[in-house]
């Protein structure tokens, strides 16, 4: 007695079980997304008031520290002329 042999899938065969397989939501992506308990609302503002605190004056301090080495090379620029100009 012969058996019969399935034919392994072709690659495009394949890559379409890949995708059907992908496109089928799983368990977490079908259920509800539950309603925000009083606990979370209050986390939530709290974190979005502190997130305002820390980002107050923030691109004044980007600005200083984004000019802060040029001013340093400015600095060594004009101490080493002061330097050259006095010794002549």
């Amino acid at each position: 007695m012969t058996r019969s042999r399935a034919s392994p899938p072709t690659r495009l065969q394949a890559i379409q079980r890949l995708c059907s397989a992908r496109r089928r939501p799983t368990a977490w992506q079908t259920t509800p997304a539950p309603q925000p308990t009083l606990l979370t609302r209050i986390i939530k503002k709290v974190l979005d008031e502190e997130t305002v605190r820390l980002e107050n004056g923030l691109s004044v301090r980007a600005t200083v520290g984004a000019t802060a080495p040029c001013f340093g090379l400015f600095g060594t620029v004009w101490v080493c002329t002061m330097r050259w100009s006095t010794s002549v």
